[in-house]
């Protein structure tokens, strides 16, 4: 077995432990409420103070950083707020078992938009990569990881899914 090949297989083992741990110890509502609560305050910077003004929430920071990805230009005014406000609204419908549903179906929504910008940007833009526009310590994966992180979330959200309409139809 060439060595290539030996780190492909620790890896999906090491992807397969975490999944399974994931599913037996944390409830994957809670796994999509943490990770859109925090990339959604991590874009909004809540409670700034620059040059004497007081900033309840500022999203100047972001919106440049959207501003630097070609394809996202035009929209950039709209985005800033729909992203990380859609992004809260999923938390809240995650938190209560009459919207989970909803929320799950928002959930991979949101991800499989996600994962289908940053393929984008993979294919379109491979020379000219900006780091991600994320936040938090998302960002600081690069765009292949990214792509690695995002497909698994979309995963987990079509597995959360699958298993509520399992479990309809079993009950």
């Amino acid at each position: 077995m060439s060595m290539q090949n030996a780190s492909l297989t620790r890896q999906r083992n090491l992807i397969a432990i975490a999944y399974q741990f994931l599913i037996r110890n944390i409830k994957i509502n809670y796994l999509f409420i943490f990770l859109f609560a925090y990339t959604a305050i991590s874009k909004l910077q809540l409670f700034t103070y620059t040059k004497h003004v007081f900033k309840l929430v500022d999203l100047t920071q972001f919106k440049e950083a959207m501003f630097k990805s070609q394809p996202l230009r035009p929209y950039v005014n709209y985005l800033a707020y729909i992203i990380p406000l859609s992004e809260l609204l999923v938390c809240v419908l995650l938190l209560f078992n009459r919207t989970k549903k909803i929320g799950y179906y928002a959930s991979f929504a949101l991800m499989a938009a996600f994962t289908g910008y940053v393929g984008y940007i993979l294919i379109k833009y491979p020379h000219s990569l900006r780091p991600c526009i994320c936040g938090g310590v998302i960002s600081l994966m690069d765009w292949p990881q990214h792509l690695a992180f995002n497909l698994f979330f979309t995963f987990l959200a079509a597995r959360a899914i699958y298993l509520m309409r399992r479990e309809k139809t079993l009950a």
